[in-house]
Formats: C-alpha cells, sequence, structure tokens
C-alpha cells in the first residue's frame, strides 16, 4: 500500500517546523507583526500536513485508510438520506437510488426507465 507520505518528507517537514519555531521563539531576532503572522501560518500549515499524514499511533497513514474513510462516510450519508425519504413516503424513489447508486463508490449509474411518473 502507498504511503501518503515518505520519512524523508516527513523529516523535511519536522525540520522545516522546527526551524521556524526557533525563529518565533528567538527573543534576539525580532520579527515584524507581518514576518510572525507569516510564520505562524506556515507553522499551522506544516502542523496540518504532519497530523493528516499519521495516524493516531504517529505512523503514517496509507492512502487505502483514507478512501475507506470517505467510501463509509458517503454510505452512512446516503443511508441517512434514505431513510428521511422513506419518512416522506417516496419508497419508490428509495428503491430507484439504492439500484442505480453504487456502494463501492461515488457512481451514478442512469437508466432511461424510471419507475414513475412526474
Amino acid at each position: 500500500m502507498k504511503k501518503m507520505a515518505d520519512d524523508e518528507t516527513i523529516q523535511a517537514v519536522q525540520k522545516e517546523l522546527d526551524e521556524i519555531n526557533s525563529r518565533l521563539n528567538d527573543q534576539e531576532i525580532p520579527l515584524t507583526i507581518e514576518e510572525r503572522e507569516k510564520l505562524e501560518e506556515e507553522r499551522r500549515q506544516l502542523e496540518n500536513y504532519l497530523c493528516k499524514s499519521r495516524g493516531l499511533r504517529g505512523r503514517i497513514r496509507n492512502f487505502r485508510d483514507e478512501i475507506d474513510k470517505l467510501r463509509t462516510a458517503i454510505q452512512n450519508a446516503l443511508q441517512r438520506a434514505y431513510q428521511q425519504l422513506k419518512k416522506a413516503g417516496m419508497e419508490t424513489l428509495v428503491e430507484h437510488f439504492q439500484t442505480n447508486i453504487g456502494a463501492s463508490g461515488p457512481s451514478y449509474r442512469y437508466s432511461n426507465r424510471l419507475p414513475w411518473v412526474v
């Protein structure tokens, strides 16, 4: 499985983050407000990247983990939508969507024959 980031990239990002933190904490070299804001924004982006690249135990995530999370989120959203449609009395529409929306990914397979008349 392909990792979201390799070890070299993680080390380079961590090194850059350490350098930014050193500059922000260095009292001997004063920073302008603009410089400080720019460094803080860079730090936030790097921390975000590291956070997204690593799992709960600090190991680098695999792409597959993210795909599985998306698939689960899509399936859960579809189930919630189906429940709401059923509550509104649209069982035929739910059946149509369940037949034509693939569970393995976000795809809609349209058929020319719709089971209802508008």
